[in-house]
């Protein structure tokens, strides 16, 4: 971590949008639907670079990927850790077996909002990642996808630092 004795580093939370047309191959690989591989590794990359890019444009010293491969930060870990499965089910009255949407129960106007809110099919409750097994990373490439895209995207504009989540 770098440190400045002359003014405060900037950075942030780490996700931002994703591009409508990587939304398009996220949902397509969220939903098991055929998508092309090569289009999507293309205009990932893409993506990255144009954030980090935008990035370090507005002045931002510690930069990321803004998680451009992933779904969301809940759901993209079932893709590379075992013993993580999509829990498929579940109601208002009946929330998936995790204890953040047992809390549901307790706030049903907060579940009405949520139900408002959703407009894709990998925002659900019927795609609720639940542990289920021993955890173990089974699949590293996408992890090194994502780190040779930010390091393609920081040799361009050269940040201060750069993270991942």
């Amino acid at each position: 971590m770098k440190l400045s004795t002359d003014r405060i580093l900037t950075t942030h939370v780490g996700s931002l949008p994703r591009p409508p047309d990587l939304l398009g191959f996220l949902e397509a690989r969220e939903n098991g639907r055929d998508f092309d591989q090569t289009a999507f590794a293309t205009r990932l990359a893409t993506a990255v670079r144009e954030v980090v890019a935008k990035q370090a444009a507005a002045d931002i010293d510690s930069v990321c990927d803004g998680e451009m491969s992933k779904i969301s930060y809940t759901f993209y870990v079932r893709h590379r850790l075992s013993g993580i499965t999509a829990f498929h089910g579940g109601d208002t009255d009946n929330p998936p077996p995790t204890a953040a949407h047992r809390d549901l129960l307790d706030h049903p106007d907060y579940m009405q909002r949520l139900n408002q809110a959703r407009v894709t099919s990998w925002f659900t409750r019927e795609a609720v990642p639940c542990c289920t097994g021993p955890v173990i990373y089974q699949d590293s490439q996408p992890l090194l996808t994502d780190l040779d895209n930010l390091a393609a995207a920081c040799r361009a504009v050269n940040p201060v630092e750069a993270f991942m989540n």
